[in-house]
Protein backbone atom coordinates (compact mmCIF):
# COMPACT_ATOMS: atom_id res chain seq x y z
CA UNK A 1 0.00 0.00 0.00
CA UNK A 2 2.76 2.33 0.81
CA UNK A 3 4.42 2.06 -2.22
CA UNK A 4 0.87 2.65 -4.52
CA UNK A 5 0.55 5.23 -2.09
CA UNK A 6 4.31 7.00 -3.06
CA UNK A 7 3.55 6.24 -7.02
CA UNK A 8 0.72 8.04 -6.82
CA UNK A 9 1.47 11.35 -5.72
CA UNK A 10 4.66 10.74 -6.48
CA UNK A 11 6.34 14.41 -8.14
CA UNK A 12 9.45 12.31 -9.74
CA UNK A 13 10.98 14.02 -13.14
CA UNK A 14 8.01 16.78 -13.06
CA UNK A 15 9.70 20.06 -13.36
CA UNK A 16 7.80 23.22 -11.76
CA UNK A 17 7.60 26.75 -11.50
CA UNK A 18 5.94 28.24 -8.23
CA UNK A 19 5.33 32.05 -9.00
CA UNK A 20 5.38 34.45 -5.38
CA UNK A 21 7.39 32.03 -3.97
CA UNK A 22 9.68 34.78 -2.07
CA UNK A 23 7.50 34.59 0.53
CA UNK A 24 4.34 32.77 2.63
CA UNK A 25 2.54 30.26 1.15
CA UNK A 26 4.50 29.96 -1.79
CA UNK A 27 7.75 29.68 0.07
CA UNK A 28 6.15 26.82 2.11
CA UNK A 29 5.40 25.32 -1.39
CA UNK A 30 8.51 25.84 -2.48
CA UNK A 31 10.53 24.14 -0.27
CA UNK A 32 7.14 21.37 0.01
CA UNK A 33 8.24 20.17 -3.67
CA UNK A 34 11.54 20.44 -3.58
CA UNK A 35 11.36 17.49 -1.49
CA UNK A 36 9.12 15.68 -3.28
CA UNK A 37 11.29 15.13 -6.07
CA UNK A 38 10.45 17.55 -8.49
CA UNK A 39 13.14 18.88 -10.63
CA UNK A 40 12.79 22.61 -10.80
CA UNK A 41 11.10 25.20 -8.37
CA UNK A 42 11.12 29.08 -9.18
CA UNK A 43 11.67 30.40 -5.32
CA UNK A 44 13.16 33.07 -4.14
CA UNK A 45 13.78 31.21 -0.63
CA UNK A 46 17.70 30.22 -0.08
CA UNK A 47 16.65 27.60 1.95
CA UNK A 48 15.62 25.49 -0.84
CA UNK A 49 18.43 24.10 -2.94
CA UNK A 50 17.20 24.84 -6.70
CA UNK A 51 17.86 27.12 -9.64
CA UNK A 52 16.14 30.70 -8.69
CA UNK A 53 13.99 32.24 -11.45
CA UNK A 54 13.05 36.10 -10.57
CA UNK A 55 9.83 36.82 -12.12
CA UNK A 56 7.66 40.17 -11.74
CA UNK A 57 4.16 39.25 -12.48
CA UNK A 58 3.44 43.02 -12.87
CA UNK A 59 5.27 42.75 -16.43
CA UNK A 60 4.40 40.65 -19.02
CA UNK A 61 7.72 40.55 -21.12
CA UNK A 62 9.22 39.56 -17.43
CA UNK A 63 6.93 36.59 -17.51
CA UNK A 64 7.77 35.39 -20.40
CA UNK A 65 11.66 35.85 -20.04
CA UNK A 66 11.10 34.10 -16.81
CA UNK A 67 9.43 30.73 -18.15
CA UNK A 68 12.04 30.50 -20.76
CA UNK A 69 14.92 30.93 -18.18
CA UNK A 70 12.89 28.56 -15.66
CA UNK A 71 13.21 25.95 -18.74
CA UNK A 72 16.51 26.75 -19.57
CA UNK A 73 18.00 25.78 -16.09
CA UNK A 74 16.23 22.25 -15.94
CA UNK A 75 18.30 19.77 -14.79
CA UNK A 76 19.17 16.85 -17.10
CA UNK A 77 17.76 18.76 -19.87
CA UNK A 78 14.30 18.28 -19.82
CA UNK A 79 13.17 21.35 -21.54
CA UNK A 80 9.78 21.92 -20.50
CA UNK A 81 8.14 22.56 -17.29
CA UNK A 82 5.11 20.12 -16.03
CA UNK A 83 3.19 22.03 -13.13
CA UNK A 84 3.14 25.58 -12.67
CA UNK A 85 1.84 27.09 -8.26
CA UNK A 86 0.51 30.33 -9.47
CA UNK A 87 0.73 32.00 -5.78
CA UNK A 88 1.63 35.72 -6.32
CA UNK A 89 -0.34 37.79 -4.05
CA UNK A 90 -0.93 41.09 -2.45
CA UNK A 91 -3.88 42.42 0.04
CA UNK A 92 -4.76 46.24 0.62
CA UNK A 93 -7.54 46.23 2.99
CA UNK A 94 -9.46 49.48 2.58
CA UNK A 95 -13.28 50.40 3.23
CA UNK A 96 -14.25 50.92 -0.59
CA UNK A 97 -15.02 54.47 0.05
CA UNK A 98 -11.79 54.97 0.82
CA UNK A 99 -10.12 53.08 -2.22
CA UNK A 100 -8.38 54.81 -4.60
CA UNK A 101 -7.85 53.82 -8.47
CA UNK A 102 -4.21 52.76 -7.09
CA UNK A 103 -5.10 50.87 -4.90
CA UNK A 104 -7.35 48.87 -7.11
CA UNK A 105 -5.28 47.94 -9.68
CA UNK A 106 -2.52 47.28 -7.78
CA UNK A 107 -4.04 44.69 -5.82
CA UNK A 108 -5.66 43.39 -9.45
CA UNK A 109 -2.69 43.90 -11.60
CA UNK A 110 -0.87 41.14 -9.17
CA UNK A 111 -3.57 38.62 -8.52
CA UNK A 112 -5.77 38.59 -10.91
CA UNK A 113 -3.68 40.24 -14.24
CA UNK A 114 -0.67 38.33 -13.54
CA UNK A 115 -1.64 35.38 -12.78
CA UNK A 116 -3.29 35.09 -15.62
CA UNK A 117 -0.86 35.44 -17.88
CA UNK A 118 1.61 32.91 -15.60
CA UNK A 119 -1.10 30.53 -16.95
CA UNK A 120 -1.54 31.97 -20.26
CA UNK A 121 2.21 31.98 -20.58
CA UNK A 122 2.55 28.60 -19.33
CA UNK A 123 0.27 26.73 -21.19
CA UNK A 124 1.03 28.35 -24.47
CA UNK A 125 4.79 26.59 -24.09
CA UNK A 126 2.97 23.34 -23.28
CA UNK A 127 1.06 23.80 -26.37
CA UNK A 128 3.64 24.44 -28.76
CA UNK A 129 5.65 21.79 -27.46
CA UNK A 130 2.71 19.26 -27.01
CA UNK A 131 3.06 18.54 -23.41
CA UNK A 132 0.45 17.83 -21.12
CA UNK A 133 0.54 19.64 -17.80
CA UNK A 134 -0.72 21.17 -15.15
CA UNK A 135 -1.86 24.22 -13.43
CA UNK A 136 -2.39 25.05 -9.59
CA UNK A 137 -4.30 28.23 -8.58
CA UNK A 138 -3.77 29.58 -5.32
CA UNK A 139 -7.34 31.76 -4.39
CA UNK A 140 -8.54 31.82 -1.51
CA UNK A 141 -12.06 31.44 0.84
CA UNK A 142 -12.53 35.18 -0.01
CA UNK A 143 -13.25 33.81 -3.44
CA UNK A 144 -16.69 32.45 -2.30
CA UNK A 145 -17.78 34.68 0.40
CA UNK A 146 -16.86 38.42 1.14
CA UNK A 147 -14.64 39.91 3.79
CA UNK A 148 -14.74 43.49 5.13
CA UNK A 149 -12.40 46.08 3.76
CA UNK A 150 -11.45 43.62 0.81
CA UNK A 151 -13.24 44.36 -2.19
CA UNK A 152 -10.02 44.49 -4.51
CA UNK A 153 -9.09 41.45 -2.64
CA UNK A 154 -12.07 39.45 -3.10
CA UNK A 155 -13.06 40.89 -6.82
CA UNK A 156 -9.58 39.33 -7.67
CA UNK A 157 -9.72 35.96 -5.84
CA UNK A 158 -13.34 35.37 -7.40
CA UNK A 159 -12.21 36.25 -10.75
CA UNK A 160 -9.46 33.96 -10.40
CA UNK A 161 -11.94 31.13 -9.74
CA UNK A 162 -13.37 31.91 -12.74
CA UNK A 163 -10.92 31.86 -15.45
CA UNK A 164 -9.74 28.77 -14.19
CA UNK A 165 -12.97 27.32 -15.32
CA UNK A 166 -12.47 28.78 -18.78
CA UNK A 167 -9.17 27.09 -19.03
CA UNK A 168 -9.93 24.30 -17.71
CA UNK A 169 -12.41 24.02 -20.75
CA UNK A 170 -10.35 25.30 -22.99
CA UNK A 171 -7.03 23.55 -22.53
CA UNK A 172 -8.42 19.88 -21.92
CA UNK A 173 -7.90 19.24 -25.76
CA UNK A 174 -4.29 19.87 -24.83
CA UNK A 175 -4.19 17.56 -21.82
CA UNK A 176 -3.55 20.87 -19.60
CA UNK A 177 -5.34 20.46 -16.48
CA UNK A 178 -6.48 23.95 -14.21
CA UNK A 179 -7.17 23.81 -11.12
CA UNK A 180 -7.80 26.24 -7.45
CA UNK A 181 -6.64 25.41 -3.67
CA UNK A 182 -8.59 28.08 -1.69
CA UNK A 183 -7.05 28.42 1.31
CA UNK A 184 -8.69 29.91 5.05
CA UNK A 185 -7.03 31.88 6.99
CA UNK A 186 -2.48 30.42 7.29
CA UNK A 187 -0.29 32.69 9.05
CA UNK A 188 1.99 34.41 6.63
CA UNK A 189 3.93 37.52 6.34
CA UNK A 190 0.49 39.16 4.85
CA UNK A 191 -1.68 38.88 7.93
CA UNK A 192 0.80 37.98 10.79
CA UNK A 193 0.56 41.05 12.37
CA UNK A 194 -3.63 41.35 12.35
CA UNK A 195 -3.41 38.14 13.97
CA UNK A 196 -1.44 39.01 16.69
CA UNK A 197 -3.55 42.10 17.58
CA UNK A 198 -6.33 41.57 19.95
CA UNK A 199 -8.46 42.33 17.20
CA UNK A 200 -7.07 39.44 15.17
CA UNK A 201 -7.31 37.06 18.58
CA UNK A 202 -10.69 38.19 18.72
CA UNK A 203 -11.47 37.45 14.94
CA UNK A 204 -10.68 33.95 15.24
CA UNK A 205 -12.49 33.26 18.21
CA UNK A 206 -15.80 33.69 16.15
CA UNK A 207 -14.31 31.71 13.31
CA UNK A 208 -15.51 28.00 12.91
CA UNK A 209 -11.48 26.77 13.18
CA UNK A 210 -10.92 28.41 16.47
CA UNK A 211 -7.24 28.82 14.90
CA UNK A 212 -5.11 29.70 11.89
CA UNK A 213 -4.22 27.06 9.89
CA UNK A 214 -0.65 25.31 9.42
CA UNK A 215 1.13 25.76 6.40
CA UNK A 216 1.40 21.84 6.42
CA UNK A 217 -2.61 21.47 6.13
CA UNK A 218 -1.96 22.73 2.91
CA UNK A 219 0.54 19.64 1.83
CA UNK A 220 -1.87 17.60 1.01
CA UNK A 221 -4.00 19.47 -1.64
CA UNK A 222 -0.87 20.58 -3.36
CA UNK A 223 0.54 17.36 -4.11
CA UNK A 224 -2.76 15.99 -5.17
CA UNK A 225 -3.22 18.66 -8.07
CA UNK A 226 0.89 18.44 -9.00
CA UNK A 227 0.57 14.89 -9.25
CA UNK A 228 -1.16 12.29 -11.56
CA UNK A 229 -3.15 11.75 -8.66
CA UNK A 230 -5.76 14.22 -10.12
CA UNK A 231 -5.39 13.43 -13.33
CA UNK A 232 -9.54 13.06 -14.05
CA UNK A 233 -9.77 16.36 -12.19
CA UNK A 234 -10.14 19.99 -13.81
CA UNK A 235 -12.15 23.50 -13.35
CA UNK A 236 -12.65 22.51 -9.63
CA UNK A 237 -11.55 24.08 -6.43
CA UNK A 238 -10.65 22.59 -3.15
CA UNK A 239 -11.40 24.54 -0.08
CA UNK A 240 -8.63 24.32 2.62
CA UNK A 241 -10.26 26.05 5.85
CA UNK A 242 -11.78 23.83 8.42
CA UNK A 243 -14.95 25.12 7.86
CA UNK A 244 -14.51 28.47 7.68
CA UNK A 245 -16.59 28.94 4.74
CA UNK A 246 -19.40 26.80 6.30
CA UNK A 247 -20.19 29.43 9.00
CA UNK A 248 -24.04 30.07 9.63
CA UNK A 249 -24.97 33.22 8.31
Amino acid sequence: MNALISSTFSLAGKSILVSGASSGIGAHFAKVLAKAGCHEIRTDSPNTHVATVPIDVNQLDSITKGVKEAEKSLKGGIGVLNVLINCSGIANPKLSVDTNEKDWDNVLDVNLKGNFFMATEFAKRLIEVKEAGSVINVASILSLRPGSRQANYCASKAAMLMFNKVHAIEWSRYSIRSNCICPGYFATEMNGDFFESDAGKKYLSKIPPKRLGKLSELNGPLLLLASDASSFMTGTEIVVDLGHTNAAL
